[in-house]
């Protein structure tokens, strides 16, 4: 029973099975083998199995962290050694926790976060099983072409997790997966040596990258005709995090072909949406992200015209599609360096916080606060430093010089919380110097980040952290003016 309700059984569970054995003999009249398979079935009909329950909103238990780590990365049950490592509470202990998921993520199992989660969340999830290609008008969509284009997502987001890779490679990356039936229906010349299984295949114009996955743009296609609107909506929902609202009730459709319908092109057809004010608020954001596809066909392939001969170039253009028009829904570049500064700044903060609020010891908080800072800065994949510190001392601009300076306010309004809750506790004395000791925390975090730009030693860095932990929460000197 523990091992299938994967945590340590109470005393008083431990009392009920052993009752539910006892009286399935004596009162039941059942054989030993009888009595155990009942015992059996109760346990795997139990919630504890059938569902993975975490009992409370507080930290996680050693057992229910191992469960959601095993059932993220491997959609399975914890194995025996990370049951282990949670009975014996290494899993609070950050670099054992660290290293479990690091011998996690290389066992084979770690595949299924590919196969489950990355397919999920970008669509290709049970690809192999995929009906929505007209293989009439496509038959060289095969059985074998499809099973490609799943391995090949599966295998290329495998290889970013197993491998570490930068999460901007997701987009950027030069290299895809390919076995022969995918390469022959890509028309990729490059020799790939097997059949069946997809090997990595790099500089191949046009393919890379998510973008560019055989899986998603045929996932995101009509069974006869590619869909700019789906494949545009595809990126504001899945990639961006930005999903447009349901379409107006008794809004026109697009035809089923890519031929002239009712005497008006995919063209015309098109253009019309953009200029029916009904449509054009959402279609304004999604046709800018979807047309730039068009050089990809229904099953994933690409070309430079469609069936009535129009250039793909030709229809970009005529629509309006390029950096102006990315420009006018998503802002300029100054407005898109606001957004990208405030996300960065909410991931930063969220972590920071964390790390401040979650050891109750006041000293553990702020070495974490600060590790959290060196941490963030030497981030594997990133650019070393933080944008914030980088970009402060070269912006002219008002708004965003009010947005650094409002950043660097909360943070020290955050770590006075902290220190006032220091105070309740009684880990420090009332007269504390809350506010001067909390600049100093953010500006020691701004100096760790600074020197991890020019390339000093994580480890050093960390160990700097802790010292200056100390430091912080010495007391007030004998002669200093108490705070008001």
């Amino acid at each position: 029973a523990s091992l299938a309700w994967r945590r340590p059984l109470l005393p008083s569970e431990k009392d009920k099975l052993r009752g539910f054995y006892t009286s399935s003999r004596e009162i039941g009249k059942l054989d030993h083998e009888q009595a155990t398979r009942a015992l059996i079935a109760r346990v795997l009909v139990a919630p504890a199995f059938l569902y993975r329950i975490e009992q409370s909103n507080g930290p996680l238990s050693a057992h229910e962290l191992a469960s959601r780590m095993s059932y993220f990365l491997w959609s399975s049950m914890p194995d025996e050694e990370l049951r282990r490592a949670a009975q014996a509470g290494e899993l609070s202990n950050p670099a054992k926790l660290a290293a479990q998921v690091k011998r996690m993520v290389q066992d084979p199992k770690a595949k299924r976060l590919s196969e489950e989660f990355f397919g999920q969340w970008l669509g290709f999830y049970r690809f192999d099983e995929f009906s929505g290609v007209d293989t009439s008008r496509f038959p060289e969509f095969t059985a074998d072409v499809k099973n490609g284009m799943y391995a090949e997502s599966v295998a290329f987001f495998d290889y970013i997790v197993r491998q570490n890779r930068p999460v901007k490679e997701i987009l950027t990356a030069d290299y895809t997966f390919l076995n022969q039936p995918l390469a022959k229906h890509y028309g990729v010349t490059a020799e790939v040596k097997s059949a069946r299984e997809v090997e990595m295949v790099k500089g191949v114009p046009g393919r890379g990258g998510l973008l560019r996955m055989g899986s998603v743009l045929t996932a995101t296609s009509a069974p006869l005709r590619t869909s700019p609107v789906k494949r545009g909506e595809w990126v504001l929902r899945r990639v961006l995090g930005t999903p447009t609202p349901p379409p107006p009730p008794n809004v026109g459709t697009l035809p089923a072909d890519d031929k002239t319908f009712a005497g008006k092109s995919i063209r015309e057809r098109l253009a019309a949406h953009q200029r029916n004010a009904t449509c054009a608020g959402c279609h304004s954001r999604i046709d800018p992200l979807g047309f730039p596809f068009e050089k990809y066909d229904p099953v994933g392939r690409m070309r430079t015209a469609y069936a009535d001969g129009v250039a793909i170039d030709d229809l970009i253009a005529g629509m309006g599609v390029g950096r102006q028009s990315l420009y006018s829904v998503f802002g300029d570049k100054r407005t898109l360096f606001l957004r990208v500064l405030r996300t960065y700044a909410e991931r930063k903060g969220a972590g920071a916080a964390k790390a401040l609020f979650s050891p109750p010891a006041l000293r553990d908080a702020i070495a974490g606060f600060l590790r959290h800072a060196v941490e963030f800065a030497t981030e594997e994949g990133s650019v070393r430093g933080c944008l914030m510190v980088c970009v402060a001392p070269l912006v002219d601009d008002a708004e965003v010089r009010q947005f650094l300076k409002d950043a660097a306010a909360g943070g020290v309004a955050l770590v006075e919380r902290r220190f006032r809750d220091g105070i309740s506790a009684g880990e420090i004395p009332s007269d504390f110097p809350v506010t001067t000791r909390a600049r100093q925390v953010i500006d020691l975090a701004r100096g760790l980040t600074m020197h991890a730009q020019l390339g000093a030693p994580r480890k050093t860095l960390l160990a700097d952290a802790e010292e200056a932990a100390e430091l912080v929460l010495l007391p007030r000197r004998g002669n200093a003016t108490p705070e008001g």
